[in-house]
């Protein structure tokens, strides 16, 4: 790994408007699916995993359009 691929990595971009109603698209869609997947899946080990699952699909797709 290059320092320029650390500084990309690790630094906040800032976006533009399209992007910003890009990324606010998925959060809604996620929370939607969250709130779904916490009526229906049943408590436990699996619903957490599945939980962090979709906080780091989130964190990648967003790192995804801000980074495109």
């Amino acid at each position: 790994m290059t320092t320029i691929d650390v500084t990309k990595n690790f630094s906040r971009v800032s976006v533009g408007e399209q992007e910003q109603t890009d990324i606010d698209f998925i959060a809604r869609k996620i929370k939607d699916l969250a709130e779904y997947m916490n009526q229906y899946l049943p408590d436990g080990r699996l619903k957490s995993i599945a939980f962090t699952k979709l906080e780091e699909c989130a964190m990648f797709a967003t790192k995804s359009i801000s980074h495109k």
